[in-house]
């Protein structure tokens, strides 16, 4: 997601955290408290801030964005950690899987990188991005 002045304006007018996230969920952008403290400090100290405090602000981190699309792979955070389970979603079930491995891939469309995980789940192995797990 590109920041818009009219985002940002928003974003700077917040008086509080929680109410930088309920302004991050009316534009749409996943923001969670511990994200929103972090932003709302950012956004009120003192000086300019730089184009990558802006993007995050506005989910362009891999943290905000439950897919973790960004445009180099050393921007790239994963949120689970190799033997940590966690919750395989899709539209139809939710399962236990274990994260046996993880990586940093490239869309073969766009220049954005990603994590995945190489997940166990009821016998299978896969790669799968993080937007198809939840913590458990």
């Amino acid at each position: 997601m590109k920041l818009t002045p009219e985002m940002l304006e928003k974003a700077k007018a917040a008086k509080t955290a929680e109410e930088l996230q309920k302004i991050a969920k009316a534009e749409n952008v996943e923001m969670t408290a511990e994200e929103a403290a972090k932003y709302f400090a950012d956004l009120n100290k003192s000086g300019e801030l730089a184009d990558d405090e802006l993007n995050n602000v506005a989910g362009g981190c891999a943290t905000a964005a439950p897919t973790g699309e960004v445009s180099s792979p050393d921007q790239v955070v994963f949120l689970y950690e190799i033997g940590e389970n966690v919750q395989k979603i899709n539209s139809y079930w939710t399962k236990t899987a274990k994260i046996l491995d993880r990586r940093i891939d490239k869309s073969w469309l766009q220049d954005i990188y990603f994590p995945s995980y190489y997940v166990e789940c009821d016998g299978w192995r896969d790669w799968i991005t993080q937007d198809q797990l939840e913590k458990k």
